[in-house]
């Protein structure tokens, strides 16, 4: 989806900003529990999320976020934060969710 490069900038500012204080990151891509059409390329909804996290990883890395710090993985339908039975619950659950951990 076009529109969400400064969300993105902000949050590569956000990590090179605590860059002391981040060990790992790792960007995971979602998906409801729709199933794609046959003739869509990624062919299956764990592709999908797979996509979508290396696509937000690697605007991350041209923010400026080291590449070595980030990892990138797809849960497909396996983690739903609402309910997949309706048009807003499916919506929520295409995402994809930035996790930053701490340096020990």
């Amino acid at each position: 989806t076009q529109g969400y490069e400064p969300l993105i900038e902000s949050i590569a500012k956000v990590i090179l900003d605590n860059k002391d204080l981040i060990g790992k990151i790792t960007v995971v891509g979602h998906t409801d529990n729709v199933r794609l059409q046959k003739s869509n390329p990624l062919a299956s909804n764990q592709r999908l999320s797979e996509a979508r996290a290396e696509t937000i990883a690697e605007l991350l890395i041209q923010a400026g976020v080291p590449k070595e710090i980030i990892s990138s993985e797809g849960r497909a339908e396996s983690d739903p934060v609402a309910d997949n039975s309706t048009r807003e619950g499916r919506a929520l659950n295409r995402r994809v969710e930035v996790l930053v951990e701490k340096r020990l």
